[in-house]
């Protein structure tokens, strides 16, 4: 008898054996539930993200048309969210003159000023050493940024009308 227990076909497996095998069977069971069934991903973005390539959602930028709704709207955008660094009349004050010919960040171009005022203007290059914030500190949409630039090219012949709307 003690030939047939040594015998490796007919030994049978361990208890521990077993109940690990179980354990994570279980274990594997439970998690693919809960990532299909409680997490809500599909499978496809679960490998993605796994492999470090989630898609990527592209934004896109509306640029309103230039008509006189989208000048005045920005004029409005202008005496509400700017005038109080750049004047009423654009004549400057603690930011620079918007009206005349000289610019400090060029090119004066529509696309160029959309930048600016979108991502702010740091204190080192700052005219006078006080920084812009980003959109002037204000609440604004990227649709209110592009009528207040529409209204600033509208006043100022010097900037160049480059930015190309969008939506008609």
């Amino acid at each position: 008898m003690s030939e047939h227990n040594n015998n490796p076909e007919t030994k049978s497996t361990p208890g521990w054996v077993a109940y690990l095998f179980s354990l994570v069977l279980v274990i594997g069971i439970g998690a693919t539930i809960y990532q299909v069934g409680f997490r809500a991903q599909s499978r496809q973005s679960m490998i993605r993200e796994e492999m470090g390539t989630e898609t990527i959602k592209p934004t896109i930028e509306i640029i309103p048309v230039r008509d006189a709704k989208a000048i005045a709207n920005g004029e409005a955008t202008y005496k509400r969210a700017c005038f109080a660094c750049h004047g009423m009349d654009l004549e400057g004050g603690v930011g620079p003159n918007l009206k005349d010919t000289e610019w400090y960040h060029p090119p004066s171009k529509e696309t160029n000023l959309y930048k600016l005022v979108s991502t702010g203007i740091s204190g080192a290059q700052a005219v006078k050493g006080v920084p812009m914030p980003p959109k002037g500190g204000a609440a604004i949409s990227g649709i209110e940024v592009w009528e207040v630039i529409y209204y600033l090219s509208s006043r100022n012949p010097s900037i160049e009308k480059d930015a190309v709307s969008n939506v008609k």
